[in-house]
């Protein structure tokens, strides 16, 4: 059927919100990981390097993965649309949590984690030709 093949403009445009997701979450980790030997940064947050060496490592390894995972969202594939439903549910509740208790430059960032998170939500999910691509798919 020809509609099946047919990506609609939502998903192209989820795959791309969900690669900028991945991407902030890429340099929120190396951002991090550059002040993990900053003495006033590790006080202020009540962190070892270690902790936050470990941190940023992951939030770098989550970066990618949802990028690549990102990526197969556009064959329609269930699981591509679970996990990046999974993770986007997670950055809602990060970006909340960093709005509630960061100031400045990590605040700003946690209300585009938030912002981005949600819209992503909206694509996977309330969009009735998007629900309909993944389910032809």
């Amino acid at each position: 059927m020809a509609n099946d093949t047919r990506r609609p403009l939502g998903i192209t445009l989820l795959i791309v919100f969900v690669v900028i997701q991945g991407l902030i979450s890429v340099a929120n980790g190396l951002a991090v990981l550059s002040k993990r030997n900053n003495a006033s940064f590790l006080l202020d947050n009540h962190v070892t390097s270690a902790t936050v060496t470990f941190g940023a490592i992951a939030a770098i390894g989550i970066g990618v993965f949802v990028i690549l995972v990102g990526l197969g969202l556009g064959t329609g594939s269930g699981v591509a649309r679970f996990l990046v439903g999974l993770f986007s549910v997670l950055e809602v509740a990060i970006g909340v949590f960093g709005i509630a208790n960061y100031s400045g430059v990590q605040q700003t960032s946690a209300v585009v984690i938030l912002i981005v998170g949600l819209v992503v939500l909206y694509l996977l999910y309330g969009s009735k030709r998007n629900r309909a691509f993944f389910a032809n798919n």
